[in-house]
């Protein structure tokens, strides 16, 4: 009899345990993103932008961060902002298509204290054909 108690308990203690762990980390996910899935996207990012001819010699700096804001069926949360070394006062946001998985620069920046999301050539490194994420 205190044999099955014991199973009992452990089974009941493990059960709890696994869904507060559980639920920790939906929630967590949730919030904060994924580190997995920053991970993938910066190296998706540096892909990318070793194909369109940059180098790692290039880049300041690349940082990746989840953004409940835009996630959506469209956009993914995980943005990726890219500092280049002849422009470090200006930073570059990547974020992936959900339909073709494809990374695209934002036209979204900061000019002061006020956002823009349209193409300027006083930015070196931005594209003409990027996109707004919103």
């Amino acid at each position: 009899m205190e044999g099955i108690m014991k199973k009992k308990l452990l089974s009941l203690l493990l059960i709890v345990f696994c869904i507060l762990f559980g639920g920790f980390g939906i929630l967590y996910d949730g919030l904060y993103g994924n580190p997995f899935r920053d991970y993938l996207m910066k190296n998706d990012t540096m892909r990318y932008l070793n194909d369109i001819g940059y180098t790692k010699n290039d880049l300041l700096s690349v940082r990746t961060n989840y953004s409940m804001k835009i996630n959506s069926d469209k956009v993914k949360g995980t943005l990726a902002k890219v500092t280049f070394k002849d422009e470090p006062q200006d930073t570059y946001i990547y974020f992936q298509q959900n339909s073709n998985q494809k990374i695209i620069q934002a036209c979204d920046y900061l000019d002061g204290h006020i956002m823009k999301n349209n193409y300027t050539p006083e930015r070196k490194h931005m594209l003409k054909n990027c996109k707004s994420i919103y």
